[in-house]
């Protein structure tokens, strides 16, 4: 056994040891170690390079310490070799790229750490969006060690939305899938962490957000779908309406409609379709007016006084106004007692007036007996 400390490699260790063992064996009982509980935890912060305990601190000659040593023998100059020997350990986790803690050390996964004084360790594992988790192992001398695969578990959190009015539809994704979907308001618990995309729909209207989902925490999304009203009238009530292509009513009418810009659309009868580009606002309601103006026809004669027929009805006399008409075609038969009966027809337009002038002629026999016999059949006078 060598018993030259001062050439020893250990010597520092050596002589923090001689303290304890010292102590171990005072000739005075009372300046012993009182338990052994008392001599383990310097002996620990002797392996672990740490300051002995204030009991230990004091120094004695170096030879009671090497009448200590050559007393342990063999066996105890092995167990102070035992405290300065060195393996490592390979953590590996799934995902990678968590970042593991050995004592003061961080490196990401998988991780290998070197130089770890044998014994038992522990090691911190931590990576977002997943749970925290500690794994144990054993560093043997000159090895390295080698943990099973540390499988991580993924955090959870709750979303909880709402829009303004209730009632929209709702998908929420991840990677273009649909992981949850419903109508506002609704609570999602035990969502797993990460980033996801919040797609909402209230009628035609349509918000699209992102939305982060933290561990063990609620997060909160609220959204207007803000509206205006559009008060819609019409000179034809029961005029009928649609806006952005989807039918709304009859006029008059008030439409609820999303704050932007709307295409209205108004129909009745045989008028042409009138449209409209309107602006609806939260601040005030707007106001349209669909116009439908009305046609009409006058009537004269040369002479006056022909009845006017339309449909087998008589309508009056001339010279007649019509008033109030659809656009469309009309036709009307005058009759002149005398007179060979006259059609006329047309097409109404909307406020325009429509101009009928006819002149009537005498039936070619009566008119015949009128001039006696100065027109025969050859077409002149015998």
């Amino acid at each position: 056994m060598n018993t030259d400390i001062a050439e020893l490699p250990d010597k520092a260790a050596l002589l923090r040891l001689n303290e304890v063992l010292l102590r171990a064996c005072d000739h005075n009982c009372r300046e012993r170690y009182a338990t052994a509980e008392e001599m383990h935890d310097d002996l620990l912060r002797l392996r672990d390079g740490e300051e002995l305990g204030v009991h230990a601190r004091r120094r004695r000659p170096l030879l009671a310490s090497l009448a200590v040593l050559l007393l342990l023998g063999t066996g105890g100059f092995y167990t102070l070799r035992q405290y300065h020997t060195y393996g490592g350990v390979r953590i590996e986790t799934e995902p990678a790229g968590a970042n593991v803690i050995v004592g003061d050390i961080l490196r990401p996964s998988p991780a290998e750490f070197a130089q770890l004084p044998t014994g038992k360790h522990s090691a911190h594992v931590m990576l977002a969006g997943y749970e925290p988790a500690d794994t144990f192992f054993e560093v043997k001398a000159d090895v390295q060690a080698h943990p099973k695969l540390l499988h991580l578990q993924r955090s959870h959190g709750t979303a909880q939305i709402n829009s303004l009015p209730a009632g929209a539809t709702f998908e929420l994704k991840h990677q273009d899938t649909v992981v949850k979907s419903g109508t506002t308001p609704a609570t999602l618990t035990d969502l797993p962490t990460g980033d996801y995309v919040l797609v909402m729909k209230l009628g035609v209207r349509e918000h699209v957000e992102p939305i982060n989902i933290a561990r063990d925490e609620i997060t909160a999304k609220d959204y207007e779908f803000a509206s205006g009203v559009i008060s819609v009238s019409t000179t034809r009530p029961g005029a009928m309406v649609t806006m952005d292509d989807q039918p709304v009513g009859a006029a008059p009418l008030e439409i609820k409609a999303a704050e932007g810009d709307h295409d209205l659309v108004a129909t009745y009868g045989t008028w042409p379709e009138q449209r409209r580009r309107v602006h609806a606002d939260r601040a005030q309601p707007t106001e349209v007016m669909f116009d439908f103006p009305s046609g009409s026809v006058k009537i004269t004669s040369a002479p006056a006084g022909a009845s006017v027929w339309e449909g087998g009805q008589e309508l009056g006399t001339t010279p007649l106004p019509i008033d109030d008409l659809e656009p469309g075609p009309v036709k009307y038969e005058l009759r002149l007692p005398g007179f060979k009966n006259i059609e006329v027809s047309g097409v109404v337009e909307p406020g325009k007036q429509l101009f009928f002038e006819p002149r009537f002629f005498k039936h070619v026999a009566r008119a015949a007996a009128n001039r006696g016999r100065t027109v025969s059949a050859c077409g002149s006078s015998p």
